[in-house]
């Protein structure tokens, strides 16, 4: 059995319309236009090979934005198998490759090779990415549902949906980016962090709760019981409890002392870490959570 213990970060994750380049490109501009529609989710298998390895500056341009992510793509990939695409957002003062040098390479491993990552970059300086402010926020979920897309097009991609993972306020955009993706997703982990949360009247439902686009996601908190943002995650597992339809028992879950909700009438799994003594930061087996969580989907 797996036992959490706490492993140092900083909060940029020491632990970040697509068609634009080709992710097989040199990052150079050649976009041909925006596309405010992602993919269907259709795999995109059997085209010729594509690049492989580290990519870290690829480039989509979203409604005339110029915006860039780090992509990994195994070198054993094979175009005719479909990939689970995992796609990680940093924390704030970090940036893509930032997030995948520091914690990204771990849950790489993990997944045995067997998945393609992608770490967007935000593009409001110190903040990362936009969380509260419905107008801006919906530039940075375009931006994501953008490189979901772009990859698509390229990479031979499990038609069952994207798996999101956030740290800090990359944790927080997760959220709101699975509550309002037009992507398909099945599940997201959030390390310290919380959401989905409305911006707005328009937003909210009787009980303050969002109303999300998206339909709901399997979906794993993980949070240091000596962490600030613990009240948030909290009120995250609060919500997916509600939204995944599961009851008020929990069940073991290894790692110890993650424990996962009982009887979660949609199907879609909710699991709650919280770790003693751990504060904001990413722990050490949270790479290997995270996969075993996303594998077993």
């Amino acid at each position: 059995m797996l036992l959490f213990v706490a492993c140092g970060s900083n909060d940029s994750g020491d632990e970040g319309g697509p068609t634009a380049v080709d992710p097989r490109s040199d990052g150079g501009d050649q976009s041909d236009g925006d596309q405010t529609s992602p993919s269907d989710g259709a795999a995109s298998c059997g085209k010729p090979p594509a690049k492989t390895g580290s990519m870290p500056s690829q480039k989509v341009t979203v409604n005339g934005v110029g915006r860039t992510y780090a992509l990994y793509v195994p070198d054993s990939y094979d175009a005719s198998k479909a990939y689970p695409l995992v796609i990680a957002f940093h924390g704030d003062g970090g940036t893509g490759e930032d997030l995948r040098d520091g914690w990204g390479k771990s849950l790489e491993a993990a997944s045995g090779q067997s998945a393609i990552f992608a770490y967007p970059d935000g593009a409001s300086g110190d903040t990362a990415w936009i969380i509260d402010t419905y107008d801006t926020m919906m530039a940075d979920i375009a931006f994501g549902d953008a490189v979901i897309a772009q990859i698509q097009q390229t990479y031979c991609i499990d038609p069952k949906g994207a798996l999101v993972f956030g740290f800090s306020r990359g944790a927080f955009f997760a959220n709101q980016f699975v509550c309002r993706t037009k992507s398909t997703v099945r599940a997201v982990v959030a390390n310290s962090g919380g959401g989905p949360f409305p911006t707005n009247d328009a937003e909210s439902d009787q009980n303050g709760n969002p109303k999300c686009t998206a339909r709901p996601v399997a979906s794993v908190q993980v949070i240091g019981d000596a962490d600030d943002l613990l009240p948030d995650a909290q009120r995250s597992r609060d919500y997916w409890v509600g939204a995944n339809a599961c009851g008020s028992s929990t069940t073991a879950y290894d790692p110890s002392p993650c424990v996962a909700y009982d009887g979660c009438a949609s199907g879609r799994p909710e699991v709650y870490c919280e770790i003693s003594g751990m504060g904001h930061q990413i722990g050490a087996n949270t790479a290997n959570l995270t996969w075993s969580f996303f594998s077993a989907l």
